[in-house]
């Protein structure tokens, strides 16, 4: 942040986004978006809201983009997965009195402990050590493992046929060149790229072919 050749927008889609430029332009056939590796109205619709909080410091402009983009997107994820399964689920952090006492909270605090000082300071009174101090969990999906047995066989069926390869938007050779030697070439990371790259081609084929 600062080194001022470096915009804080370009810091935020560096920080962000999931497939960075050295990415796209692996993966990526960039003739098919005409040498592009962002579009124009994503750019200028952060610009908008990057504007909205002009006057605040970096910090809380993060905090705002957060709100305004990814949270939004979460939210929306949450809900179309749980009511698709007739679930109602409740998020009970975005309680927005919640959210309010959090706004009022400086930067410096936020920060302390990857953001969670404030919740293990609290639970103190109420969890054992053992409890508040224990590594982080998550619930892997297939694309944080490496991709192997069925995961492999969707993601290579998918990304070599016919619909994928017409259409053109992956650099061939790069993929073709990590799906022939998954072993060797597939770390957790490209595996995960892969991933996604075969779950946007499989999107397509459904809702567009």
């Amino acid at each position: 942040v600062s080194n001022f050749s470096y915009s804080e927008i370009d810091h935020f889609l560096d920080r962000y986004s999931y497939f960075k430029e050295e990415d796209k332009k692996e993966y990526l056939n960039l003739e098919t978006f005409n040498n592009q590796l962002q579009d124009k109205e994503s750019i200028e619709y952060l610009h908008k809201v990057f504007e909205e909080v002009r006057h605040k410091n970096y910090f809380e402009k993060m905090y705002y983009l957060m709100f305004k983009i990814h949270l939004v997107n979460q939210l929306n994820r949450l809900d179309r997965m749980t009511m698709s399964s007739s679930i109602e689920a409740r998020v009970p952090f975005l309680d927005y009195r919640l959210i309010e006492t959090a706004n009022k909270i400086h930067p410096n605090i936020h920060l302390q402990n990857n953001g969670k000082n404030i919740l293990k300071i609290i639970a103190k009174d109420y969890f054992p050590k053992s409890f508040i101090n224990r590594e982080k969990g998550y619930f892997p999906m297939p694309a944080l493992k490496y991709i192997k047995g069925k995961y492999y066989d969707f993601v290579y069926d998918i990304l070599n046929s016919l619909s994928c390869k017409n259409r053109g938007l992956f650099n061939r050779n790069y993929v073709d060149n990590l799906l022939k030697s998954p072993n060797s070439n597939l770390t957790a990371i490209k595996g995960n790229k892969l991933w996604h790259l075969a779950a946007t081609e499989y999107w397509l084929q459904k809702n567009i072919d």
